[in-house]
């Protein structure tokens, strides 16, 4: 995703753009305000997004088609935070006071998504 610019905003939009052109690439919607937007490193292109409490979204980068939703267990907590490990093997949900949330990346079935799930 080399030249891919995403934002998440406070009406439940996460958009993405082609940096260069300045053209839409995507554009996703959800219930809730979003807060954060990451893309991956290396050789896995995902985009990860969060609501605002208990939800983030895992996004095939390559065609923005697909999604595998991320609910978080226990009561609703806001999320203070979302990241990617380097080697994209994995990614991190922070929820607050209550700790983070880590996430294994299947990259067997990464290459064959949507077939297969993302983690």
């Amino acid at each position: 995703t080399g030249t891919a610019f995403a934002a998440a905003s406070q009406d439940g939009v996460v958009c993405v753009w082609e940096a260069r052109m300045g053209k839409v690439l995507a554009k996703m919607s959800t219930q809730r305000a979003c807060r954060a937007v990451k893309f991956s490193r290396g050789a896995v292109d995902l985009l990860l997004f969060s609501e605002h409490e208990s939800t983030c979204h895992v996004v095939d980068a390559r065609t923005y088609n697909s999604r595998q939703v991320l609910q978080m267990s226990g009561s609703p907590s806001d999320i203070s935070g979302i990241s990617f490990c380097p080697d994209g093997k994995k990614l991190f949900v922070g929820l607050g006071d209550q700790g983070i949330v880590e996430y294994e990346v299947d990259h067997v079935s990464r290459r064959s998504f949507p077939a297969g799930s993302l983690l």
